[in-house]
């Protein structure tokens, strides 16, 4: 949207969040209601190709289970990314911006969480089978079953499809919304050669350019397979959560303020589990996609590391 040149997003993003809410929202009750008095249609997951039948076995079939486990959480842990939204944006709060931003991250998290557990509820009584090729994806799986093939069912699933296409896509505006305010944050901690905010006719952002540039290139790469995309995604998501939380455990018990004693607790619970997800995505989906965010963060920390001392040392000599 701000690459088009469309300076407030806002209210087209909330119109959109509030229709996909209200349609996923409507889609739990329908089919809890459903499931109730008289059941979900069930899908047969054995049927689909490459469905190997699992029964209580040896170790071995153990261990796969705790990997799809951990598979499943490090996926699932992925739908709590957009929490950081609030935090990235609390700049453009009204004030108390602290406080505003709290409650628009608590309201955040509990509708997430029951949207969450809702879908995850249907997927179970449904036995819709995670998105693999010529199949549908899980939510379109559960909306099919829950508002059936009739006519208005069609158009119900329609509106859920094209409300969660616009979700995601205003989602991957916030990334080119907020990057020029990032690559700012950077360049002032001396990490990038200029900052890139520049802007040209109409509101177009250059950086927006250059990250719609490469996410084309990631699409044409992995020919839009989610499960190579999301490591990508998220693994950095999660390093900057760890991060946070590592920064704000020293922060309260180095200042030690009022309360800073469950602060800190919270905090560094935040942050171990953090590096927990980022273990487990680097572990379980290594060969999907992780292996590139690992070698570009072994690449390109030391960089920026090394372009910060380079350009703290003039720095410190003009100071002289």
């Amino acid at each position: 949207i701000n690459v088009l040149g469309w300076r407030r997003p806002g209210p087209v993003s909330a119109i959109i969040t509030y229709l996909f809410v209200a349609l996923i929202a409507l889609t739990i009750v329908t089919g809890s209601v459903r499931e109730v008095l008289s059941g979900l249609p069930v899908y047969q997951p054995l049927h689909y190709a490459g469905a190997v039948p699992v029964h209580q076995g040896n170790g071995l079939v153990m261990g796969a289970t705790v990997l799809v486990v951990l598979r499943a959480f490090a996926n699932g842990g992925s739908s709590l990314t957009g929490v950081e939204a609030a935090a990235d944006t609390a700049d453009v709060f009204r004030e108390p911006k602290g406080l505003n931003a709290g409650r628009a991250l608590t309201v955040m998290a509990v509708v997430l969480g029951l949207l969450l557990l809702g879908v995850a509820w249907l997927a179970h009584a449904t036995h819709a089978a995670p998105y693999i090729h010529e199949y549908p994806s899980v939510l379109s799986q559960v909306v099919r079953a829950v508002f059936g093939r009739g006519p208005l069912g069609r158009l119900l699933y329609l509106l859920v499809m094209a409300a969660t296409a616009a979700i995601l896509l205003a989602g991957a505006n916030t990334g080119v919304h907020r990057f020029s305010a990032l690559a700012s944050v950077v360049f002032k901690n001396q990490a990038l050669p200029q900052p890139p905010t520049n802007r040209v006719d109409r509101g177009v952002l250059v950086s927006g350019i250059v990250l719609a540039t490469l996410s084309i290139i990631l699409l044409l790469l992995t020919e839009g397979f989610v499960t190579f995309l999301l490591p990508i995604y998220a693994i950095p998501v999660f390093v900057a959560f760890a991060m946070t939380g590592y920064a704000m455990t020293k922060h309260h018990s180095t200042h030690r303020e009022r309360g800073w004693s469950h602060k800190l607790a919270i905090s560094l619970i935040a942050g171990i589990l953090s590096s927990i997800v980022v273990a487990i995505f680097a572990v379980t989906k290594f060969v999907e996609g992780a292996w590139f965010v690992i070698f570009v963060f072994l690449v390109l920390v030391p960089v920026l590391i090394l372009l910060n001392r380079r350009r703290a040392v003039p720095t410190e000599r003009m100071r002289r």
